[in-house]
């Protein structure tokens, strides 16, 4: 964030605040919210559409929409006053110099990567349980069958 209090040496331009232990604190309090990690995750590879936002990420578009709003309040994410677009003249959401390097930090820590495989495990096992679902629908008899002789087993 700049603060137009705050000057370089030659007094021209403003420096942005530096990282501190409350910055860090709110960046990781963020972070911890459903959607943020992999807001920012996502994001350190290259700008991308709200739509692609949306198909990859596991959260839903409102979710999605006040992470972005939280990530510019804390300067991570450029805002609506300074919009970016693709080549194709679509809207795009980059980060900023802050927001990459908590981007990178998160790189490093392979937290973005052990949250993708999580996504993938949960897709996985939602995909295994409608299974397991259907097939008990379709054996409904057989379980019946096999419930009646476990209880004549007991008696």
């Amino acid at each position: 964030m700049v603060d137009s209090n705050d000057h370089n040496r030659s007094g021209d331009y403003p420096v942005p605040d530096e990282f501190d232990a409350d910055e860090v604190e709110a960046v990781t309090d963020f972070l911890s919210n459903p959607g943020a990690l992999e807001l920012i995750a996502e994001l350190y590879d290259t700008p991308k559409r709200f739509v692609t936002l949306q198909n990859e990420m596991r959260v839903s578009g409102a979710t999605i929409r006040k992470r972005m709003n939280e990530a510019q309040e804390l300067g991570l994410l450029y805002g609506e006053d300074n919009p970016h677009f693709n080549e194709n003249g679509n809207k795009i959401h980059p980060l900023t110099p802050k927001g990459e390097v908590i981007g990178r930090e998160i790189r490093i820590s392979e937290l973005g990567r052990i949250q993708r495989e999580i996504r993938e495990l949960e897709n996985e096992f939602d995909e295994k349980f409608g299974d397991f679902e259907n097939g008990l629908q379709q054996k409904i008899s057989e379980l019946n069958r096999t419930y009646a002789e476990r209880l004549g087993d007991s008696f």
